[in-house]
């Protein structure tokens, strides 16, 4: 049987598991209080700018609005109200919606809206090329998706100029002549207007019946003077016009 030398039980190697230079962590009071500030900064932050309680849950109209207008109002709902900017909110729905005649949105805080709103009425359409618009009773052009059209006169602009929505393109003259005239004609005359058109100015304006003639009037006139003179001249030369009459000289008129 073979032992171990006795050298190997003399100096017998001896292990120390003990850890060689730890250090303890100390957290100071100051950083306990900094991240204690910090939690409640976010927690702040978090509250007044993400949190639903000031998310707009309600908004109060007064006025008038159309269908587009609504659209727009429609996405305020689940904004947040500190970070509503009323000023700009109404620059940018006037830029982006010319049928609003005027506006003025004020905040309640938490998560209401109170908008005062009018939208501008369609009294005629304007035709320019291929695009149609919108003129209210004060002759200022704004566009609209959808209108029912039916009601409203048609004038033309032979000249095809463009029009910038949200400005005065004729006057409010203009427009109560243009309704005033066209129902005359048809109610005292029964006749169907073909056309509204104005050329090169709207001093003047063209109706155009069924039959292709043209009655000319003057805007600046008066309309039931050139109305009585209408009946006049259909009266007595009916059968001898062909092409136009003209209205437009009062006392006079001129036709072919």
């Amino acid at each position: 049987m073979l032992y171990p030398k006795r050298e190997t039980y003399r100096n017998p190697k001896i292990y120390n598991f003990s850890p060689k230079n730890d250090k303890n962590i100390e957290i100071s009071p100051k950083m306990i209080w900094g991240i204690v500030l910090l939690i409640i900064i976010v927690a702040i932050i978090w509250f007044f700018f993400y949190s639903n309680y000031f998310k707009i849950k309600n908004i109060e109209t007064n006025g008038t609005y159309n269908n587009e207008v609504k659209t727009l109002i429609d996405q305020f709902y689940e904004k947040n109200i500190l970070l509503f900017r009323p000023g700009k909110i109404e620059s940018d729905m006037i830029a982006k919606q010319s049928s609003i005649k005027n506006i003025e949105i004020k905040r309640g805080v938490p998560d209401t809206l109170k908008i005062d709103i009018n939208v501008r009425t369609p009294v005629i359409i304007w035709k320019t090329g291929e695009k149609k618009y919108y003129l209210d009773d004060e002759g200022i052009v704004f566009e609209l998706d959808s209108f029912d059209e039916a009601s409203l006169n048609i004038v033309e602009d032979s000249q095809n100029i463009d029009v910038t929505p949200g400005t005065k393109i004729v006057t409010k003259n203009f427009i109560d002549f243009v309704n005033n005239i066209s129902e005359k004609i048809k109610k005292d005359f029964e006749i169907n207007i073909k056309s509204i058109k104005i050329t090169e100015t709207t001093f003047q304006i063209e109706i155009e019946k069924e039959d292709g003639i043209r009655i000319i009037f003057n805007t600046l006139g008066n309309p039931n003077n050139q109305i009585e003179a209408l009946k006049k001249i259909l009266e007595a030369k009916k059968d001898d016009i062909h092409e136009y009459i003209d209205l437009r000289i009062e006392g006079r008129v001129y036709y072919k």
